[in-house]
C-alpha cells in the first residue's frame, strides 16, 4: 500500500469535509549479512524514509549509489521482514546476504543514520565518499535528443505518474530512450528514493544499457542526483526543475548533459549541448 485516505477540511469560499489520498511514508531499515573470518555478521547500513514498494530494487540502488555494492550479482538473497513499532508504525527491514566470495569496502557503512525522504547524502562522515569513482565514459555524440522532444518529456511522464496523480505529494524519475519511450518510472515521497528505485530496475535489467538512455526527474537536478546517474552511467538528465552549481560542474566534468526548467515552451542547457538537436 502507497497511500491512505483520510478526511480533511478544505478551505475554500467556504470549509468542507472531502477525502484525500496521502502518500505514505515509513522507515525502511537495510541490514547487511556477510561473511567474515568464517562467521555472518549482521549491520545496518542505513534507515531510509520512503514510500513503500519497490523496496528491494530501492535497496540495490541505494547500496550501489553508495559503492556498497558493485553489481546485483554481489548479493545472494534479499528477504523483508516487517515489525511494528509500541507506536503502531511499520517498520520493514531489509536483509541483504551478500555472496560468500564477495569482498566489500566496510568503510562505506560510515553513513550509519536515518535517511529522510529529502536527504540524498545525511549521514557521511567523509567528504571522500561522496565521490564514487565513475567507470563510465560517454560517448559525445550518443544518445541525441531532439529540443521538441525534450520539451514534450515532462508531459509525457506526468500521464505515467499514478501514485502523483492521487496524493500530489512524491516525485517521479523517468528513464526514456531517444525515440520517445518509456522504459520505467518510478516514484517515491523522497527524489533520491525515485532514483534509486530506477537505479535498482536497471541493476536487475543488465540488458537495459544505461548509457543508451535518458533520466527525466520531477524535482530539481541537485549533486547528489547527478552523482546517481554518473555512477550507474545515465548521459542525459532532464529535470523540471532547476539544477545547483556543484551538479552543473559534476555533469561538465564528467560530459553528462545536463538541462534544467524543462518546459512545454522552453528549457535551459547546463552542460554538453552537442547530443541536442535542434
Amino acid at each position: 500500500m502507497t497511500t491512505f485516505e483520510t478526511t480533511v477540511s478544505q478551505v475554500r469560499a467556504e470549509v468542507q469535509l472531502i477525502q484525500d489520498q496521502i502518500a505514505i511514508e515509513e522507515p525502511l531499515e537495510i541490514i547487511c549479512r556477510y561473511l567474515d573470518s568464517g562467521k555472518w555478521i549482521s549491520q545496518t547500513i542505513g534507515i531510509l524514509m520512503r514510500t513503500p514498494g519497490d523496496d528491494e530494487r530501492l535497496c540495490l540502488g541505494y547500496m550501489y549509489s553508495e559503492g556498497i555494492i558493485r553489481s546485483a550479482q554481489d548479493i545472494d538473497k534479499i528477504d523483508s521482514h516487517p515489525r511494528y513499532t509500541d507506536e503502531d508504525i511499520c517498520v520493514d527491514s531489509i536483509y541483504v546476504q551478500f555472496t560468500t566470495h564477495y569482498r566489500w569496502d566496510k568503510s562505506r557503512l560510515d553513513r550509519k543514520t536515518v535517511s529522510g525522504s529529502s536527504c540524498g547524502i545525511c549521514g557521511h562522515q567523509s567528504i571522500d565518499h561522496l565521490f564514487v569513482q565513475y567507470p563510465y565514459t560517454f560517448k559525445k555524440d550518443h544518445p541525441t535528443v531532439s529540443s521538441e522532444y525534450i520539451r514534450s518529456l515532462p508531459d509525457l511522464m506526468k500521464k505515467h505518474q499514478l501514485m502523483f496523480k492521487e496524493t500530489g505529494g512524491v516525485h517521479a524519475c523517468g528513464l526514456y530512450s531517444s525515440e520517445g519511450k518509456l522504459i520505467h518510472i518510478s516514484e517515491d515521497i523522497g527524489r533520491h528514493n525515485a532514483l534509486d528505485k530506477l537505479i535498482g530496475f536497471l541493476l536487475e535489467n543488465p540488458s537495459v544499457h544505461p548509457r543508451d538512455y535518458i533520466v527525466v526527474l520531477s524535482g530539481r537536478a541537485g549533486f547528489e542526483m547527478v552523482q546517481k546517474t554518473l555512477a550507474i552511467g545515465i548521459p542525459v538528465i532532464l529535470a523540471v526543475g532547476a539544477p545547483t552549481s556543484l551538479a552543473v560542474q559534476m555533469s561538465r566534468n564528467f560530459s553528462q548533459t545536463l538541462c534544467g526548467f524543462v518546459r512545454k515552451e522552453s528549457f535551459n542547457i547546463y552542460s554538453a549541448p552537442e547530443r541536442i538537436v535542434f
